[in-house]
């Protein structure tokens, strides 16, 4: 099929076909819009111009921007060209269009226009197709952090925080478990402490959501920020390998690593005048026993992490240091040889109206990032 067309060829518009391809040569309706994208550009915008009419009528007509497929924009081919009018001049010169479709994202993408045949003719013209490519950087990257997983009896609790330094906007994150998607959220939660960090944003960047929990088992959750500007990807806010054994407390636990994690009922305590923090009206101290077992056949040496949170949005409980009172250990102190165990107490700060909604998580070795979880009350 070959196409009624134009070109410009040395900065001079002319008259000119379009082949296309398989079968023998037929003329197109000689009633279809004739024209070309003969502008391109891209400077942080997309712009995109060029000229069109129908051979049916000397009034304007329309044009469709479509982008990546999708109809992006339409405008009208009223500007004024006067080389149009110099080769067709009982069409006159208000023929011009020109498109500015805005910024893109880093990627490949297309641009097509097309004209609107108002007539006879029998199709939509295209009047110019242009691949290319947006480069991104990766200083435009999204920042962020997952700072908190927990399982709870409705699913896999993940919290945290991230923005996209091109836009205050709040953006998505999206939740993988073993490598599938288990969850899409909006990072719009209110967080001060980051609209303090970067001002110029503003504070609604917190993302708080639950997955549906895993099978029993070992598992790996991974939290990615979605990208929305010239970044270079979709960054990971953190991944935590975990464990789904019990959600009660007095469970052991035992992580891939070969260590066993065995966390005892929680007793309520008195929290002494010279604590730190000090105590708090309308909280109580909760004081964990934590075993740790070596199961495997080196010496084990504890770089613990344990993450106790609350309530129905999960406050985190502040560990407190109690010399004058229940005296806990806080830490692990030491090696432990194949095969033994070593105990150690955690002491924290709970809203006595929270209590019967702990959710506790024990990290044996943070250089190896594998929690246990454990839930319950005191």
């Amino acid at each position: 099929m070959r196409k009624v067309g134009s070109l410009i060829a040395g900065g001079a518009l002319v008259a000119g076909i379009v082949a296309g391809t398989g079968g023998a040569a037929q003329a197109a309706s000689p009633l279809n819009p004739v024209g070309n994208m003969d502008g391109f550009s891209y400077d942080g915008r997309l712009v995109v111009s060029g000229w069109t009419f129908d051979p049916e009528t000397a009034a304007s007509i329309d044009v469709h921007a479509y982008v990546d497929g999708q109809l992006a924009a339409v405008a009208t081919a009223n500007g004024s060209r006067p080389d149009v009018a110099g080769v067709y001049p009982s069409y006159g010169p208000s023929h011009g269009w020109s498109f500015d479709l805005g910024k893109r994202s880093a990627g490949v993408h297309q641009v097509c226009v097309y004209a609107i045949n108002v007539g006879g003719g029998d199709t939509n013209p295209v009047l110019g197709c242009r691949t290319f490519t947006v480069g991104g950087s990766a200083a435009l990257n999204p920042v962020g952090n997952l700072e908190q997983v927990a399982l709870i009896p409705e699913g896999l609790y993940l919290q945290g925080w991230t923005l996209d330094p091109e836009t205050a906007a709040s953006i998505d994150v999206h939740a993988y478990v073993d490598g599938q998607l288990a969850g899409v959220a909006t990072a719009n939660d209110h967080r001060p402490d980051v609209g303090s960090l970067y001002p110029s944003y503003g504070a609604q960047h917190g993302f708080r959501t639950v997955v549906t929990p895993p099978v029993p088992g070992v598992h790996r959750v991974c939290v990615y920020a979605i990208n929305v500007g010239d970044g270079t990807t979709n960054p990971s806010l953190g991944c935590r390998s975990f464990t789904v054994s019990s959600f009660n407390f007095g469970a052991t636990a035992t992580l891939s690593s070969g260590i066993a994690v065995t966390v005892q009922k929680p007793s309520r305590v008195t929290v002494s005048n010279t604590a730190s923090p000090s105590p708090s009206a309308g909280y109580s101290g909760v004081l964990f026993s934590i075993t740790f077992t070596n199961k495997t056949g080196r010496t084990f040496t504890p770089y613990d992490d344990v993450l106790l949170v609350s309530g129905p949005t999960g406050r985190q409980a502040p560990l407190t240091f109690d010399s004058g009172g229940s005296d806990p250990d806080n830490w692990f102190n030491g090696s432990i040889p194949p095969g033994q165990s070593q105990t150690a107490t955690f002491l924290f700060q709970v809203p006595t109206a929270e209590l019967s909604q702990l959710r506790l998580e024990v990290n044996p070795d943070f250089f190896e990032d594998e929690s246990a979880f454990f839930a319950g009350s005191a």
